[in-house]
């Protein structure tokens, strides 16, 4: 298991405290994800959903949408209506599924910058040809 897996797994309540499992009416980020999910015609792949709270919050916008974490039971429980994947980014290396849009929010930040374009060309992967990746 390496480091930030461990660093999740023993910290899984306090991260849970820590984001919530909701989106807040008040959260910054909803300026920025809302109207981009507004432009995903299709599915959408949350990778790196932590607690749910953004596959949750499309869910509840409508729109069609999965969680990939490798801590889903969290999720799972604060948003039991929504799928949630049990996996992690090198899940997808090879995989013949496609989405329409991928969010990569706050996902990709415990990678060392030489693991950075091997994680970006598995999103693009796994992306429709004329589908769109928000990541922070």
């Amino acid at each position: 298991m390496d480091e930030v897996t461990q660093a999740y797994r023993t910290k899984a309540a306090g991260l849970a405290g820590m984001l919530g499992t909701v989106v807040s009416p008040r959260d910054p980020g909803r300026s920025v994800v809302e109207p981009w999910a507004e432009t995903v015609s299709g599915r959408i792949l949350d990778v790196g959903a932590g607690t749910g709270r953004w596959t949750g919050h499309l869910a509840a916008l409508g729109y069609d949408v999965e969680g990939l974490d490798q801590f889903v039971e969290l999720a799972r429980r604060a948003h039991p209506a929504v799928p949630f994947r049990h996996g992690s980014l090198a899940d997808l290396v090879g995989s013949a599924e496609r989405w329409s849009g991928i969010l990569a929010w706050y996902s990709l930040i415990h990678l060392d910058p030489d693991q950075l374009p091997p994680a970006l060309a598995t999103l693009r992967s796994v992306l429709d040809d004329d589908g769109s990746l928000l990541l922070s």
